[in-house]
């Protein structure tokens, strides 16, 4: 994993997913996430793995110059070794995405040392987009 503000731990592929999320939102995220991950390491559930299931992705909504909110639904599965049948929650989420200037090569390489979480960063930054926040749809 990775240590993220407040010193606690995520999986390296959920950081990697955060990569695409504004740099200020990445941050609360990450540490959002790495509370949640101590909570289930705290359980001796470390064989537990959640999966988010991407149903539905909205067609995006201009919300002004180049900014656009999408909705997403989905399921997030909680399977455990213990479990033979994974925990199924409904998560709906609109995005708020916004334009930004793709990155350079050698500003990402300069920012994160590790060359694997580099090239995370430039593909998920490629088309010039990040995610501003994500809110609940109820």
């Amino acid at each position: 994993g990775i240590v993220v503000e407040g010193g606690k731990k995520i999986p390296t592929t959920a950081y990697r997913y955060t990569l695409a999320l504004e740099p200020e939102f990445a941050n609360s995220y990450r540490k959002e996430l790495s509370e949640l991950q101590s909570i289930v390491e705290g359980q001796n559930n470390a064989d537990t793995q959640t999966i988010y299931l991407v149903e539905q992705v909205g067609e995006p909504e201009s919300i002004g110059s180049g900014k656009w909110k999408i909705k997403v639904v989905g399921t997030q599965l909680i399977v455990s070794g213990k479990d033979q049948a994974p925990t199924k929650f409904p998560i709906n989420v609109e995005l708020t995405i916004r334009a930004v200037p793709p990155p350079i090569l050698s500003e990402v390489t300069q920012k994160y040392e590790d060359i694997g979480i580099a090239k995370a960063a430039m593909m998920a930054r490629a088309e010039g987009l990040e995610v501003t926040a994500i809110n609940n749809i109820k």
